[in-house]
């Protein structure tokens, strides 16, 4: 699930973006629903595929998303906030985004 997107886009998340960047995958042969949603904050990624599945991966120490995150309690907070920016931005697409998207 993620592994692909982290692979393919690590070149691109070692510059850290100055605002949230929604992601989503898709099926190369069809299919209009998600494979995963998620959100890349800072140097944290977050993913979530249709079974209910989240990975989230801190960038700056583990840039190859090779440790998930998702059940180290120390990081329960800030799951919590990316699931609900990805929730928040999910639709979102240049001039659709909020304000507040472009910090």
């Amino acid at each position: 699930m993620a592994r692909i997107f982290g692979k393919a886009a690590m070149a691109a998340s070692i510059a850290w973006s100055a605002r949230p960047v929604p992601i989503e995958g898709y099926p190369v042969k069809g299919g209009r629903t998600p494979i995963y949603t998620g959100i890349v904050d800072g140097p944290w990624t977050w993913v979530q595929g249709r079974a209910g599945r989240g990975e989230l991966y801190r960038l700056s120490v583990d840039p190859w998303q090779n440790h998930n995150l998702v059940k180290d309690p120390r990081y329960q907070g800030q799951k919590k906030k990316l699931r609900a920016m990805t929730k928040k931005y999910i639709h979102c697409a240049g001039t659709t985004c909020p304000q507040d998207f472009y910090r």
